[in-house]
């Protein structure tokens, strides 16, 4: 009976031990942080492709956007206008991007260089943005952003 009890803790031991090593050797699950990165990028890619369901899919329902001049912009207007073709996006860069987490909510401050037009106009610009991303369940919205453009020389 002892042999039989040592054996079994002997088992134990051993299926433990290979259950923690595959654990160690397994893909890690992604970082909240990673995770922020990547949406940030698939919106920006999603608006420069023109995806609207992608686009809008990122973003919640409140999402508002503080503009150049203290414009506000709020979901609907931006899906409209990349929907009904009047906002083009030709290229949109976004570079030094810095993920600060809180919780639920990530804070995401970056430049972006784009070339756009709006209402047949030229967008054009560069400039510093900020975005502010909520964890809703497995999945991150936007819920608020604000863009500073860098004045042209």
């Amino acid at each position: 009976m002892r042999h039989m009890l040592m054996f079994a803790a002997f088992m134990a031991v051993m299926i433990l031990s290979s259950c923690s090593q595959a654990a160690l050797n397994s893909p890690s699950v992604e970082s909240d942080e990673e995770m922020v990165r990547k949406v940030e990028h698939q919106w920006v890619d999603a608006a420069l492709r023109g995806d609207v369901n992608a686009f809008s899919s990122l973003m919640s329902d409140e999402y508002l956007a503080l503009l150049t001049g203290a414009r506000i912009r709020d979901k609907g207007a931006w899906v409209a206008g990349l929907q009904a073709g009047t906002t083009k996006y030709r290229s949109v860069e976004i570079s030094n991007v810095n993920v600060r987490l809180y919780g639920n909510t990530a804070i995401v401050f970056g430049d972006y260089s784009q070339v756009a037009t709006s209402g047949g106009k030229d967008n054009s610009a560069s400039g510093r943005y900020v975005d502010v991303w909520v964890r809703r369940g497995r999945h991150w919205q936007v819920v608020a952003s604000s863009f500073s453009r860098i004045p042209s020389l």
